[in-house]
């Protein structure tokens, strides 16, 4: 089955290094700017399995996706990827993600961790969908 995954990163090495490892795992993999670009393809109408969101972006936040996923799409599985800065310290935002978000990374990604829970969240959402 080849999955489909949302990821939103404003950082476009980043983006582009996730993007390049989940392809070669053979999933189909659309790439967002920012977190107000995901939310726009998540309103469209297209399916995805699983959402994958950096936490500070521009426009729109990890947060902002995240909720906007909970709310609408409560069966896909959500990945926040956090690179830290000042306010990633503040007790209301780490509430806010350890709620909305399955999974939490810390950038830089352990990419061994990352891969085994992006299979573990997507083979937990088929089994609901069974």
């Amino acid at each position: 089955m080849s999955y489909r995954i949302l990821l939103a990163d404003d950082n476009h090495d980043f983006r582009h290094m996730i993007v390049e490892f989940l392809r070669d795992e053979g999933m189909d993999v659309v790439p967002c700017v920012n977190g107000a670009r995901a939310i726009e393809k998540l309103s469209g109408g297209e399916h995805f399995d699983l959402v994958i969101t950096d936490l500070l972006m521009p426009e729109a936040d990890g947060i902002d996706v995240a909720s906007y996923v909970r709310k609408y799409h409560p069966d896909i599985g959500i990945v926040v990827l956090s690179g830290g800065g000042i306010t990633i310290d503040s007790t209301d935002i780490l509430k806010a993600v350890d709620d909305l978000a399955d999974v939490v990374f810390r950038k830089p990604v352990c990419l061994k961790s990352f891969k085994k829970s992006v299979f573990e969240l997507l083979q937990r959402r088929e089994s609901l969908l069974l």
